[in-house]
């Protein structure tokens, strides 16, 4: 099995991979709730908080490559989901909300 940048020891490619993939989930976060009738205008607020902090962990492994900033990213990747799994769930409530009370 084969990672990303097996032979860049630098991490600068797994890095740029990172950010971009972050970027996604910005773009993917703030555009999602809108364009969608099942959730509430705010969880892009939500989405976006979160994915600006994981850009910021992706450009600071970017930029330094340094083992315990690509740790920091991994762990927070993790808690990624769950968060925004949360958001989204209330987000979902309160659309709900919002529809039985029209």
């Amino acid at each position: 099995f084969k990672m990303w940048s097996n032979e860049d020891p630098s991490g600068k490619r797994t890095g740029k991979i990172a950010l971009f993939y972050s970027v996604c989930l910005l773009f993917l976060g703030l555009v999602f709730p809108i364009f969608t009738p099942l959730m509430a205008w705010w969880s892009a607020l939500g989405g976006g908080i979160l994915a600006c902090i994981m850009i910021y962990l992706a450009s600071k492994f970017l930029k330094s490559g340094a083992r315990k900033d690509a740790r920091v990213l991994f762990f927070y990747t993790l808690l990624y989901l769950p968060l925004m799994m949360i958001v989204s769930y209330l987000s979902w409530l309160t659309s709900q909300t919002a529809n039985v009370t029209l």
